[in-house]
């Protein structure tokens, strides 16, 4: 590629990926330099905000089942790690997003997912948020919404971050999520949609 800058931001690279570049100049009667020692980098991955638990109680996430995803966590820990399950999903296609939780006795256990559909590393874009309702004085129950989640034409393809949070409050759902202490991140690759 020629750059007439002396400056230029590389994009399309893939996160946790090492590249290689030379660089040489073009002159302005068209001859060009040796080209530059080898250089090497690689690109950094995409670092969400962090979240920790206040409480690590057994009320909580225990299962998500997303297309072939079906992740019964147990609900042991307050904050798990699950970025190493991934399922592949098209752009367009609607896909059921269940979730059971623990109440734990006569709470309310309420529930929201979050998807970074832009990759841009936050879960706070117009559409990146989904409700998914309470239970009530229940052991692994699915929340009261079970939404249907059509991936938009939007979205990036490749890898895609989900979050999912539980709280538990013993007031009525028109008080929902009080805090939140259970968080299962997930990990899904988009794909391009068939024509």
């Amino acid at each position: 590629m020629v750059v007439y800058t002396s400056s230029y931001t590389i994009t399309g690279l893939t996160e946790l990926t090492q590249y290689e570049v030379q660089v040489r100049s073009i002159c302005p009667d068209y001859s060009t330099s040796a080209y530059s020692s080898l250089i090497t980098f690689t690109t950094i991955g995409c670092t969400y905000c962090v979240v920790s638990a206040s409480i690590d109680d057994d009320t909580g996430v225990l299962n998500v089942d997303f297309n072939t995803i079906i992740n019964s966590s147990g609900g042991t820990a307050a904050y798990s790690d699950f970025t190493g399950i991934a399922t592949d999903i098209e752009i367009g296609n609607p896909y059921t997003l269940t979730v059971n939780v623990n109440t734990e006795g006569n709470y309310y256990v309420y529930a929201k997912a979050w998807i970074d559909w832009n990759q841009d590393c936050d879960f706070e874009d117009v559409g990146e948020e989904y409700d998914l309702g309470y239970a009530l004085n229940s052991i692994n129950t699915t929340t009261s919404i079970s939404p249907s989640i059509t991936v938009p034409v939007t979205a990036l393809l490749g890898s895609t971050t989900m979050r999912v949070r539980a709280a538990y409050s013993d007031s009525p759902p028109n008080n929902y999520y009080p805090y939140f202490h259970c968080l299962v991140p997930l990990f899904f690759k988009l794909l391009k949609s068939q024509i």
